[in-house]
């Protein structure tokens, strides 16, 4: 009952909502991974980084290995700055699932702009260019790995950029349209 409303709850993204549910669910069955893993998410979302962090590692501590709930672990280390343990988590997911495209992202973006090494992080998002879900992010995370460490001209990269934003990164903001402006009045 308690789980079902929290998964409605998570699917809206009402974290809040969410959290409250899963504590009830956790008062009647505290040693179940998965309401610990959901708890973490919604602490993550919610921007408590160290209480997600607790949820993920109970749940880690109950279950079975969960790459996916290693990676929520490497998401709350990395929001508490404790980068070379996130990616330790991050690498442990990898062991777990070599494939999880999640935790290879994340490493690239670490690997991006915590520990200034762009050309690992376009090998790591590199098996993910053509994925149905993360291939955006992957094509994103090669373009900015390519400003700091390119073997491409710059006009290439540029065209690139350029490339990508128009058919991603479209944005309506309710503007008119740009067009001849009227005569100018002082």
């Amino acid at each position: 009952h308690w789980l079902a409303q929290a998964q409605q709850f998570l699917a809206k993204a009402d974290w809040s909502a969410a959290e409250r549910c899963l504590l009830q669910a956790l008062a009647l069955a505290p040693g179940q991974p998965k309401l610990h893993h959901h708890l973490a998410v919604c602490r993550l979302a919610r921007g408590q980084a160290q209480q997600a962090l607790q949820a993920a590692t109970e749940a880690l501590r109950l279950g079975p290995p969960s790459a996916a709930t290693q990676v929520l672990r490497g998401h709350a280390l990395k929001a508490l700055r404790q980068h070379e343990d996130a990616d330790a988590a991050y690498v442990q997911a990898l062991r777990w699932q070599p494939d999880h495209a999640d935790a290879l992202l994340s490493r690239a973006d670490l690997a991006i702009n915590v520990f200034g090494m762009p050309l690992q992080a376009i090998g790591w998002a590199h098996g993910l260019l053509n994925h149905p879900v993360h291939g955006v992010d992957a094509q994103l995370t090669t373009l900015m790995a390519n400003v700091y460490d390119r073997n491409v001209s710059a006009q290439t990269l540029s065209d690139a950029v350029c490339r990508f934003s128009a058919r991603h990164l479209q944005a309506d903001l309710g503007l008119p349209p740009l067009g001849p402006s009227g005569p100018r009045r002082a």
